[in-house]
C-alpha cells in the first residue's frame, strides 16, 4: 500500500512540519489527490511544500526492519 504525506512551513513559521497525513479522516492514496492537497497547502499560504510517498507494502516493510536489526 502506497500513502502520500505533505510536509511544508505554515505561514509565519520558520520549521518544516507535517501539514497532511489524513484529510477529513482518509489516508491520501495517489499522487494526483496528493498534488492537489500540495496545492492547497500552497494557496493558503504555506512554503516549501512537498509530498512524502510512504511505500507500506510488506516487502518495504521487512526491509526496513531488516536494515535496522543488526
Amino acid at each position: 500500500m502506497i500513502e502520500y504525506v505533505i510536509w511544508g512551513i505554515p505561514p509565519n513559521e520558520k520549521e518544516e512540519i507535517l501539514l497532511l497525513e489524513k484529510p477529513q479522516g482518509e489516508t491520501i492514496k495517489s499522487i494526483e489527490h496528493a498534488q492537489k492537497f500540495k496545492l492547497w497547502c500552497e494557496n493558503k499560504g504555506a512554503t516549501n511544500v512537498r509530498i512524502q510517498k510512504i511505500d507500506l507494502t510488506e516487502n518495504n516493510i521487512l526491509n526496513l526492519f531488516t536494515g535496522a536489526i543488526q
